[in-house]
C-alpha cells in the first residue's frame, strides 16, 4: 500500500493559564482512496476526507475498510 494518510487525534483545552490540555488515548488514521502518484491530480489520490473518498470507484475494493484504521490497526 502506497497511500497518503493523516492522523486524527482528539484533544481538549480546558484552560489557557495555566495551560491544561486533555488528550484522548485513541486516534484514527484516514487514508486516501487510491495509491499515491505524483503524476496525477486526481482528488482521490491526494485527499483523505471520507466524504470525498467514498465516491471513488476503489472505495469498496480497498483492503482498508472505510478508508480508516484505528490506532491499533495502524
Amino acid at each position: 500500500m502506497n497511500r497518503k494518510f493523516d492522523i486524527r487525534q482528539w484533544i481538549m483545552v480546558t484552560d489557557w493559564n495555566p495551560l491544561t490540555v486533555w488528550i484522548y488515548k485513541e486516534c484514527y488514521i484516514r487514508f486516501a482512496s487510491v495509491d499515491y502518484s505524483n503524476k496525477t491530480y486526481d482528488k482521490f489520490v491526494h485527499l483523505t476526507n471520507h466524504s470525498i473518498g467514498k465516491n471513488s470507484k476503489n472505495y469498496c475494493e480497498s483492503e482498508i475498510e472505510g478508508n480508516m484504521w484505528s490506532c491499533g490497526e495502524f
